[in-house]
C-alpha cells in the first residue's frame, strides 16, 4: 500500500491525475482488506479524494472526503488526545468546506470550517509555543472569516480575522520571523481593516493599518508590502477627518513604488481633502486613460468617490472633477 501510494503521489506531481487515482485506488483495497478504519486508510481516501477533485469529479471526491471524515473521526474520538489525529480531522474538514465553497455553498462549507478553526484553536491553545499549529490557526481562523464574509456575516468575519491578524503578528513581528509570515501578517491585516470598514469602523481600520504599516517599516525589507500598508493607511484615514496622514501616507507609498497608481489616486483624494482642488484635479486627470489592474483609472475615482457618497462625503469638486474625466 505505502509503495502504491508514493507512486501516486509521483504521478500526481507529473500531473498525470487518472493513472495516479488508480494507484491510489489499489492501495484503498490493501489497505481495506488488512485495517479498514486505520489512519492509513483515511489518509488514502483523502488523496483520492483531491485526485477525483482534480478531475473535476466532484460528487465521487466528496464521497471520499466524507468516507475518510468518518473513518477519523472514529479514530479521534477512540483517541482524544492524539494530535495527529485532531490535525488530521482538521485537514479532511478544510478540503469539505473548500469543496463546498467550489459549489457556491458558503452555507455548507460553515459547519466544516467551524470544526476546522475549533479543532485549530485547541493544539495552539495546547501547545501556544509550537509554530506549526499557530500556522494552522491562521490559514483556519482566515477560512472561517472568509466564509463568514461570504454569507454576509460582517461581524463574525471581523472577529476571526481579528483572531487571525493576532496570530500572524505575533509570528511575524518575532526576531525568527521569515519574510512568508510577515507577509501573512500584512495580509491578515489588510483583511481585519476591510472588515472593520465595511462594519463602519474607519477608526479600528485604520488602527490595524497604521500597526501593520509600523511593523513592515521596521523589517526592513518588504517593500512592496509596507507600500500596500501605506496605501490602506491613506485610504481610511480619509475617513476619519486625517487628510494630513493620508497625504503623508500616500507620499510615502509613491517613494516606495513610484508605479503603483492606486498610491497617487490616494494621494490625489487627500488632496481634495485637504482643500488643494488645483493641485488634486491636475493628479486626477494625469492619469485618465491609464489603465490600473483589470480597470482604468477613471472607473477607479468614480469607484472611490461612489464609497465616500455612501459615507456622507459628497462635493461639489467630486461632481465637476467626474464630469471632467467622462468628458474626455
Amino acid at each position: 500500500a505505502v509503495t502504491l501510494e508514493k507512486m501516486g503521489a509521483v504521478l500526481i506531481a507529473d500531473g498525470d491525475i487518472e493513472p495516479a487515482l488508480a494507484s491510489l485506488e489499489h492501495a484503498l483495497e490493501v489497505r481495506e482488506e488488512y485495517d479498514p478504519v486505520g489512519r492509513g486508510t483515511a489518509i488514502v481516501l483523502e488523496k483520492i479524494g483531491n485526485a477525483l477533485l482534480a478531475l473535476e469529479n466532484i460528487e465521487a471526491a466528496e464521497a471520499a472526503y466524507i468516507h475518510s471524515l468518518t473513518v477519523t473521526e472514529s479514530l479521534a474520538l477512540a483517541d482524544p488526545g492524539n494530535t495527529q489525529l485532531a490535525r488530521d480531522l482538521s485537514v479532511i474538514h478544510q478540503n469539505l468546506g473548500e469543496l463546498r465553497l467550489a459549489q457556491n455553498d458558503p452555507e455548507g462549507a460553515l459547519p466544516h470550517f467551524l470544526a476546522d478553526a475549533k479543532i485549530a484553536r485547541r493544539l495552539s491553545a495546547g501547545d501556544p509555543s509550537r509554530i506549526e499549529w499557530a500556522e494552522d490557526l491562521i490559514a483556519s481562523e482566515d477560512r472561517l472569516g472568509s466564509a463568514y464574509w461570504l454569507i454576509g456575516a460582517l461581524q463574525e468575519a471581523e472577529q476571526c480575522f481579528a483572531r487571525a491578524y493576532l496570530s500572524a503578528r505575533k509570528i511575524g513581528t518575532a526576531e525568527t520571523s521569515r519574510a512568508q509570515q510577515r507577509d501573512a501578517a500584512s495580509r491578515a491585516a489588510q483583511k481585519l481593516s476591510l472588515a472593520r470598514f465595511s462594519l463602519g469602523d474607519a477608526i479600528g481600520a485604520l488602527e490595524a493599518a497604521e500597526t501593520s504599516a509600523e511593523d513592515l517599516r521596521r523589517a526592513g525589507d518588504m517593500v512592496s508590502n509596507l507600500g500596500s500598508a501605506l496605501n490602506n493607511v491613506a485610504w481610511y484615514a480619509l475617513f476619519v477627518g486625517r487628510a494630513d496622514r493620508a497625504a503623508e501616507a500616500a507620499v510615502e507609498a509613491i517613494a516606495l513604488e513610484p508605479a503603483k497608481l492606486a498610491y497617487a489616486l490616494n494621494h490625489a483624494h487627500a488632496l481634495m481633502f485637504l482643500g488643494n482642488d488645483a493641485a488634486a484635479r491636475e493628479l486626477y486627470l494625469r492619469h485618465h486613460g491609464a489603465v490600473v489592474g483589470d480597470t482604468t483609472w477613471a472607473k477607479l475615482v468614480q469607484d472611490d468617490f461612489a464609497t465616500m457618497s455612501n459615507h456622507g462625503i459628497e462635493t461639489p469638486f467630486m461632481a465637476e472633477l467626474l464630469s471632467d474625466l467622462e468628458g474626455k
